[in-house]
């Protein structure tokens, strides 16, 4: 990842195998759930460290029929 650009990561279940890509934005991922929870390191405003949880939910795109 190139510091001050958007952060993208694949992600794969074990079964299905891709199922898409994830724009993170200033999330830095240090670890990928089984129940989908991302586990992200950051800083408040304060510099003081925290350990936050993000739900990652798949979403269903459907074609349109024609």
């Amino acid at each position: 990842m190139v510091r001050g650009e958007p952060g993208l990561v694949d992600l794969y279940h074990p079964e299905r195998g891709y199922e898409g890509t994830l724009a993170l934005g200033a999330v830095r991922p240090a670890a990928f759930l089984s129940n989908g929870l991302l586990i992200s390191l950051e800083r408040d405003a304060d510099g003081v460290p925290l350990l936050v949880a993000y739900r990652v939910v798949r979403s269903e795109h459907r074609r349109a029929a024609s």
